[in-house]
């Protein structure tokens, strides 16, 4: 219940227009991405726990920079490529399933806490990561129908 209510509060008290005059430069997000993927790490199965690597051995600051570079691309994309860019409203909508259908609560509130439980950093680097993928994905998916439908026709009009 407390997630949801933290979740709920970020259009009440950001406000669209309060909401879309923040902005998180990349600089901003790698740390905040770098406490995500502390979470994920620590509940991660390993075969051998007392042989767990520490995440600093197994993600560089590379990787965790590529991924950061990697959603903030594809959110460029959706809003050059296909213009359709991530709204507020979206991002609440993902906030929102995130807390009523997590099957980790315990996670997910440890996820908000490595963020500082701030609504706009939890909808900039968790909902919108979920979100991105899943709309990018879908996107891709259409092109790749609508390609291969060109592709039939030219087919046809050539029999």
């Amino acid at each position: 219940m407390l997630l949801a209510s933290t979740l709920l509060a970020f259009l009440h008290s950001e406000g669209p227009t309060r909401a879309a005059r923040r902005t998180l430069t990349f600089a901003d997000r790698v740390p905040y991405q770098r406490a995500i993927e502390e979470v994920y790490w620590r509940h991660r199965i390993w075969p051998n726990p007392e042989s767990k690597p520490p995440l600093d051995a197994v993600m560089s600051q590379e990787q965790l920079e590529k991924k950061v570079t990697d959603y903030l691309r594809n959110s460029q994309a959706l809003e050059d490529y296909w213009q359709r860019p991530l709204t507020v409203e979206q991002l609440q909508t993902e906030m929102d399933r995130m807390a009523q259908h997590t099957r980790q609560p315990e996670v997910l509130r440890e996820l908000f806490e490595a963020v500082g439980n701030d609504p706009f950093v939890i909808a900039e680097c968790l909902a919108s990561q979920t979100l991105l993928s899943r709309r990018t994905r879908t996107r891709q998916d259409e092109s790749f129908l609508l390609r291969q439908t060109a592709l039939s026709w030219q087919t046809v009009e050539r029999r």
